[in-house]
């Protein structure tokens, strides 16, 4: 067996299971598109480490390219919505990119890779499962200290409750821990536990309208509300976001890793409606409470 992040991620257990069976059929939507087209640009940005400049709608384009292209070879065709809106997708992204080169990078020591693949092995009731997934941005702090970016491209950020209880970070810190990670071909074991955050890239578009916002004080050691005028960037800490996952709660990763091997090799994996049913690439395959598939 081997489990992904997206399996430990996805809001329904019965799509996990009805994709590892093959019953599905992709569409690639809006927030997805947006998404794809921000990781390929940002990390060629990142290998060429220019994030401006005349060459960067070049950038822009090639990635979308990449991103079509994959998703023709995936059978997970563009939806309508996408394709009406390229341009404005390709220009957002475009925009943003400077934004991010300026504010966030110098917060990086040294870049490591983009897009590397991670790979661990865990026990799990005396049989050995293997882990898998690619990790966005790995580097060096400026302090040396491992550190590990997550790309999100997603209108909204996740509260810290339910981001301190993240199975995709609490994973990669564990397999950047006691796995190894593909860099320039090799297999190479880190034996650390990295710092990880959310990149909320969306926060990188400078507020619309004047806007006040509640942010934490540690001098008053409480909450305190700041006022934004338009234009303004939005604080850093909307956009760099600590995960709130690290390595005191190994134990608890690994039991809720344990716990989701044990449900698969049972079968059960229930269906968890929600918002997401309508965009769900199963649901042809998952019976409505009718008796019925749509």
């Amino acid at each position: 067996m081997e489990v992904h992040t997206s399996d430990l991620t996805k809001p329904c257990l019965r799509a996990v299971d009805l994709r590892l069976n093959g019953k599905a059929i992709g569409c690639t939507q809006s927030a997805k598109a947006w998404g794809l087209l921000w990781h390929e640009a940002a990390t060629a940005c990142h290998l060429d480490g220019q994030f401006a400049g005349p060459c960067l709608g070049s950038v822009v384009s090639s990635a979308w390219h990449r991103v079509s292209e994959r998703a023709k070879e995936e059978n997970s065709p563009l939806s309508d919505a996408v394709t009406r809106d390229i341009p404005t997708i390709m220009a957002e992204v475009a925009a943003f990119l400077p934004v991010y080169g300026e504010r966030c990078v110098p917060l990086i020591g040294k870049a490591i890779g983009c897009e590397l693949p991670i790979r661990a092995t865990f026990e799990v009731d005396g049989e050995d499962v293997d882990f898998a997934s690619h990790l966005d941005l790995l580097c060096r702090d400026r302090d040396g200290g491992l550190m590990l970016w997550d790309w999100k491209g997603g209108k909204d950020a996740p509260s810290f409750y339910e981001l301190s209880r993240n199975m995709q970070f609490g994973m990669y810190g564990l397999a950047l821990r006691h796995g190894s990670v593909m860099i320039d071909g090799e297999w190479v074991e880190f034996r650390e536990w990295p710092s990880m955050y959310w990149i909320q890239v969306r926060n990188l578009k400078p507020f619309g309208r004047a806007s006040t916002v509640k942010e934490w004080d540690e001098d008053a050691n409480d909450w305190a509300e700041v006022k934004y005028e338009k234009g303004q960037h939005r604080p850093m800490n909307k956009i760099v976001i600590p995960s709130g996952v690290y390595p005191e709660g190994e134990g608890e990763i690994l039991r809720r890793f344990a716990e989701h091997v044990r449900l698969r090799r049972a079968g059960i994996m229930p269906a968890i409606p929600g918002e997401h049913c309508q965009f769900c690439d199963s649901r042809r395959w998952c019976e409505t409470l009718g008796g019925q598939v749509q």
